[in-house]
């Protein structure tokens, strides 16, 4: 705080924001830039951004690497086969599986009578893990 009791931040990561890469998903939902709302003190114009419904869902989907993998085995991932998954990818962000138990955060739309959330929410990550060999 300053000398009139005002909040100065000293850091801003989006990191701590509201999460890893969350905040991004009402860019592709509303097209709101979460940061810019927050610090220019906009609100957003839910009656119009409601009415503008394209009937879809907009979906922020976490490729977890299972717990009882250990990350130092990881050869590679198969992002190719990986995103075959996904009719509509809005965006795709590669992630450091060598240093976080994710290996991707992917950013899709789909329509609201697809079973493609459902499929996704069973995928099994393993498939697309190439693992080392015990003696490499």
């Amino acid at each position: 705080m300053d000398e009139n009791g005002n909040v100065i931040p000293i850091e801003v990561n989006p990191m701590r924001f509201a999460g890893w890469c969350t905040t991004d998903l009402a860019y592709y939902a509303y097209g709101i830039n979460v940061y810019e709302y927050y610090f220019q003190q906009k609100r957003p114009d839910w009656e119009k951004i409601l009415k503008l419904d394209d009937d879809k869902l907009y979906c922020i989907v976490v490729a977890n690497i299972p717990g009882d993998i250990n990350l130092k085995t990881i050869k590679e991932v198969n992002y190719e086969s990986y995103l075959s998954n996904f009719s509509h990818l809005l965006e795709f962000r590669k992630i450091n599986y060598k240093q976080y138990p994710v290996f991707a955060f992917s950013f899709i739309s789909v329509d609201r009578n697809s079973d493609e959330v459902d499929r996704i929410l069973k995928l099994d990550s393993r498939q697309y893990i190439v693992r080392m060999l015990e003696k490499e």
